[in-house]
C-alpha cells in the first residue's frame, strides 16, 4: 500500500509540475500572442491599403485614358473648324475677285 501511494504521490507531483510548468509558459506566451495578433493586424491593414491604392490607380489611368480621348476629341474638332473657316475664306475670297 505503501508503495501505491508513493507512486500517487509521485505522480501528482508530475502532474503539478506538468500544470505549474503549462501555466507558466500560457502566462509568458500571452504578449507573444498579443505580437501576433497586432503583426496580423497589422498585415490586413496593408492589404487593404495596397488594394485601395492599386483601385485608385487604375481609377486614375481610366480617368488620364478618358481625359486623352476627350482632348484628342476636342483637337480633332478645332482642326476641323479650322479647315472648314479656310474653306470659307477661300470661298469668300474667291467671289471677291469675281
Amino acid at each position: 500500500m505503501k508503495i501505491v501511494f508513493s507512486a500517487l504521490r509521485i505522480n501528482l507531483e508530475c502532474l503539478l509540475g506538468n500544470l505549474w510548468l503549462t501555466l507558466l509558459i500560457a502566462t509568458f506566451s500571452l504578449p507573444l500572442w498579443a505580437e501576433e495578433e497586432s503583426i496580423l493586424e497589422t498585415n490586413i491593414e496593408v492589404s487593404q491599403k495596397e488594394s485601395q491604392k492599386a483601385f485608385f490607380e487604375s481609377q486614375i489611368e481610366i480617368y488620364n485614358q478618358t481625359v486623352t480621348e476627350e482632348y484628342k476629341g476636342l483637337v480633332q474638332i478645332r482642326l476641323e473648324l479650322s479647315i472648314l473657316n479656310g474653306q470659307h475664306i477661300t470661298q469668300l475670297q474667291g467671289r471677291a475677285r469675281s
